[in-house]
């Protein structure tokens, strides 16, 4: 067993194994928890050894593809509000950040998750209401579910409303992970 003593990180968070067993990908929070300095931070740990790899700054929720090509994250580029939070891919095979979907300030991504056949991707969206979104009688009125392709070509809706802060799922049965 490997232990790293990271300058700087606050707390770890959304860890995964791959589906290969052999890489982790965690997130890192950095700065101030909580205040615009706050950096979440996308890492890759092998399980062979080796010192942690930063993939990407302001990334969490992360998941991997099922064929482990990809992780699937969350970025929100400042916690001042307003500000959107995002869906985008981390390919491991050509090392680049992909951006799937481009929302409103008003409007962030909260939960991710592949399709069995790793083609899509299904995430639950906030759509803020005010200042804040502590104000949870109203959250439950204001959420979606939408369906979006790798390229972030097709994107649509499949719910709403919906509570947002829920996790989204496929259910493996389903033919052609539809």
């Amino acid at each position: 067993m490997a232990s790293w003593n990271i300058p700087g990180w606050v707390s770890v968070g959304w860890l995964g194994w791959s589906p290969d067993g052999q890489r982790l990908a965690l997130n890192a929070v950095t700065g101030t928890y909580g205040s615009p300095k706050t950096d979440w931070q996308l890492w890759l740990i092998r399980k062979d050894g080796g010192p942690p790899t930063l993939l990407a700054h302001e990334a969490y929720g992360t998941t991997w593809s099922p064929d482990g090509r990809y992780i699937a994250f969350v970025r929100r580029a400042t916690y001042e509000k307003p500000a959107p939070a995002d869906l985008w891919l981390f390919d491991l095979a050509t090392s680049t950040e992909i951006q799937l979907t481009r929302f409103d300030e008003q409007r962030y991504v909260t939960s991710v998750a592949w399709s069995p056949d790793g083609q899509r991707l299904a995430f639950a969206v906030t759509v803020e209401i005010g200042d804040s979104t502590a104000d949870y009688d109203k959250i439950g009125d204001y959420g979606e579910v939408w369906i979006t392709s790798l390229d972030g070509t097709e994107q649509y809706p499949v719910a709403g409303p919906t509570a947002p802060d829920a996790p989204v799922a496929w259910l493996p049965a389903m033919k052609g992970g539809q």
